[in-house]
């Protein structure tokens, strides 16, 4: 009887938690620049403030989400 996992099988699980992984990074940074340090709320920061955050958590998430494409072309 073979030993081990087939390598293909090997790299998909690797890819899925990979892009899990970055994903949650995604997330917890954004949510932690958000709503710990308030910069998604204009009452407490100036409104330029917010839309820097605001346009680098859209330009973060269109990065993420090439990414995947990417990771998911691989075979």
């Amino acid at each position: 009887m073979e030993q081990g996992w087939d390598p293909q099988i090997s790299r998909f699980f690797a890819r899925i938690i990979n892009a899990l992984a970055w994903t949650l990074v995604w997330m917890i940074a954004s949510a932690t620049a958000g709503f710990y340090f308030g910069l998604a709320f204009p009452e407490q920061y100036p409104l330029w403030a917010c839309m820097i955050y605001y346009v680098g958590v859209a330009t973060a998430f269109f990065m993420l989400i090439r990414y995947l494409n990417r990771l998911r072309g691989l075979r």
